[in-house]
């Protein structure tokens, strides 16, 4: 706080801090504490804060992404600093990479991804719906079990490639029709090796490794198919 106030004394304003918990006094160092984490975005919205600095060790890279994703209306730029030349580097590396070298953001809240991905799944379940609702006007038990799967896809609820359903909160990821623990088989899977593979789909997401799951899910599908005939 110090040296922002001494080194950017000309060009940057602190509009004041923020506490990671319950606090007693309303300033400090001078600066007036504005509120808690919890309400970040409503302080970064009523501020117009352009940058968000992390300077406490004990929030984890997952609260800080977190923090990133309710205060993604109003851009503000976050670093996870505990000293000045730490956000110096962080500065200059986004400036000239466009990335944040601080704060790991997942593949999956970058926004490119995320409207592809968006962009697949409302296709996909625009191709699957109307062909279940034929075979629901036929009977078809089986699709009436998968309609309100696919319902949920077209919604924005789930994805045609994603999670499978373990109870461990994650920054990013939706339940998924397939994924790389549906492909696998999850009653022959420990609850750590699901929760590796959900972990490995949310870190290492791309497109090409949807194109695979979903290569892999039709494959074995058909390969079921054959087998019961």
């Amino acid at each position: 706080l110090r040296a922002l106030q001494s080194a950017e004394r000309r060009n940057a304003m602190v509009a004041g801090l923020v506490s990671v918990g319950p606090y007693r006094d309303d300033h400090f160092a001078d600066q007036p504490v504005l509120g808690t984490t919890q309400y970040l975005d409503k302080i970064v919205r009523d501020t117009g804060a352009e940058e968000v600095i992390v300077a406490d060790p004990s929030v984890s890279q997952a609260e800080a992404i977190r923090m990133m994703q309710t205060t993604a209306p109003y851009r503000a730029r976050f670093h996870m600093a505990s000293e000045y030349d730490d956000l110096i580097t962080a500065r200059i590396i986004n400036d000239v990479a466009g990335v944040e070298p601080t704060v790991n953001v997942t593949p999956l809240l970058r926004a490119r991804n995320r409207v592809v991905k968006r962009s697949v799944d409302i296709l996909t379940a625009l191709l699957v719906v109307p062909l279940l609702a034929i075979r629901l006007s036929l009977g078809s038990s089986r699709a009436r079990t998968r309609w309100p799967i696919w319902v949920s896809v077209l919604r924005g609820r789930m994805s045609v490639v994603g999670l499978y359903p373990d109870q461990r909160p994650r920054p990013a990821g939706k339940p998924g029709v397939t994924g790389l623990v549906q492909i696998s088989g999850p009653a022959s899977l420990s609850t750590q090796a699901i929760e590796h593979l959900n972990d490995y789909y949310v870190d290492e997401y791309t497109l090409a490794l949807d194109v695979e799951i979903m290569l892999k899910h039709l494959l074995r599908r058909r390969g079921n198919i054959n087998r019961y005939a």
